[in-house]
């Protein structure tokens, strides 16, 4: 086995996001695959947008156990960063299911490119005494850092189809949507920033209902992810805004500045 390979393996036995990024997702997915997808991360800001920022109440099951704030901005190069920090409390009941004990926090940084889509990332958790650096070069990440205490330097394979987001940081770079999206389905990749792993799952476009928001009528889409067995849905404005999104294990994100009554008309039973 190879050190890498090691190293993620004694990550996974203390930190959720190999549990269940890895033991979740990467079942067998179904063979026939459809297209590939790829982001577009030239929508994350308006032509003439520097940079906007939201928040997201983070819920396990019907519990809020923790905050997430998104900052995203245009630097003089053209090249958008994209930036989350979360904090989470995890309870006895949320310990139970995640692994883990005590706040868990997670700060994580990506620079994309409008055109040529995600160029670097970074990861840093003390909770989870973890910092890790990746750059994509000729169809690599080069990775590098420590996690759990243990050093990693490695290379893991870069699919152009990757998109930001996943655990506890908000889905970036979603198409744009209308209702001939309806039954559309994509093969993309997740970015795992934590173990600085891609993993592929099937997005479909389910649906979609109408919301009040800002006092306006818009639709949100329902989109179903899918690895295996394991599924789980997050809905979304026209524009690739999230307003909640799922994970394969119980946690939600639901956009904070959204009235209450859409949330919960969009947010899954416990």
């Amino acid at each position: 086995m190879s050190r890498f390979l090691r190293l993620a393996f004694v990550f996974g036995s203390a930190a959720f996001f190999a549990v269940m990024w890895g033991r979740l997702l990467r079942a067998h997915l179904p063979s026939a695959q459809p297209p590939p997808f790829r982001p577009d991360y030239a929508r994350l800001l308006a032509e003439d947008q520097e940079s906007r920022s939201a928040e997201w109440d983070v819920y396990f099951a019907d519990r809020r156990v923790g905050k997430c704030t998104t900052a995203i901005e245009r630097t003089s190069t053209g090249q958008i960063t994209v930036q989350a920090n979360t904090l989470v409390n995890v309870g006895p009941m949320v310990s139970r299911v995640l692994g883990v004990s005590g706040d868990l926090d997670l700060a994580f940084r990506a620079g994309v490119s409008p055109l040529r889509g995600l160029q670097s990332f970074d990861a840093e958790s003390q909770a989870l005494n973890t910092v890790l650096r990746g750059a994509v070069l000729r169809g690599e990440i080069m990775l590098s850092g420590d996690v759990g205490g243990e050093r990693v330097n490695a290379r893991v394979p870069f699919e152009e189809n990757a998109l930001l987001g996943g655990a506890l940081s908000p889905l970036a770079g979603l198409p744009q949507l209308d209702e001939r999206s309806v039954g559309t389905s994509w093969r993309l990749h997740l970015v795992n920033p934590i173990v600085g792993r891609l993993e592929e799952v099937i997005g479909t476009v389910m649906g979609h209902r109408p919301v009040a928001l800002d006092g306006e009528e818009t639709d949100a889409f329902q989109i179903r992810f899918m690895a295996g067995a394991n599924q789980w849905t997050s809905w979304v404005t026209p524009e690739g805004e999230v307003l909640v999104q799922g994970t394969p294990f119980g946690i939600t994100l639901r956009r904070a500045d959204v009235p209450p009554e859409v949330i919960e008309a969009l947010s899954p039973e416990p």
